[in-house]
């Protein structure tokens, strides 16, 4: 995301589709899951550097191609990192199969839109950096009152 510097989006694609290998689809899937828990720990912290006090509630997103597939996947902090795949869309690798992705392009754009709604939310929720000195000078404006003098215990006549 250019505003924040954050990234939020990850992708991996383990070989072409013509040639299998499943050494190196386990080895980039775990390569996609840990660059999300990376950049999941870095929003983090950006959120808690801006006193962000919703600092958990960040997601990164990630997809993964393997074949003729590629899966989708969301990431956040729940006290443990929660994985979770939202879905998968097959690519056809033939004419007779286009009609099947029809609603695998639906679930893509649902995901995309997921996105969209949370980059939309992290660059309306980080502070604009002239308001935070605006709101620094009026503080310091701000007028130290002397405190109030302690009762004194009145003498009687």
């Amino acid at each position: 995301m250019w505003e924040t510097g954050e990234e939020i989006f990850v992708e991996e694609q383990a070989g072409p589709p013509v040639k299998p290998d499943l050494t190196k689809s386990a080895t980039d899937f775990f390569k996609l899951y840990r660059e999300m828990r990376d950049c999941l720990n870095a929003r983090i912290l950006h959120a808690m550097e801006k006193r962000d006090i919703n600092y958990n509630n960040h997601a990164i997103f990630g997809i993964f191609g393997y074949l003729f597939e590629i899966k989708m996947f969301i990431m956040w902090k729940d006290g443990v990192y929660v994985y979770e795949e939202y879905g998968s869309l097959n690519i056809a690798s033939n004419m007779n199969q286009i009609f099947m992705m029809k609603e695998d392009i639906l679930q893509l754009l649902e995901f995309m839109m997921i996105i969209k709604i949370e980059v939309e939310n992290t660059v309306k929720t980080k502070y604009n950096s002239d308001t935070v000195h605006i709101l620094k000078r009026k503080f310091d404006e701000i007028i130290q009152t002397k405190p109030s003098p302690s009762n004194v215990a009145k003498k009687k006549k």
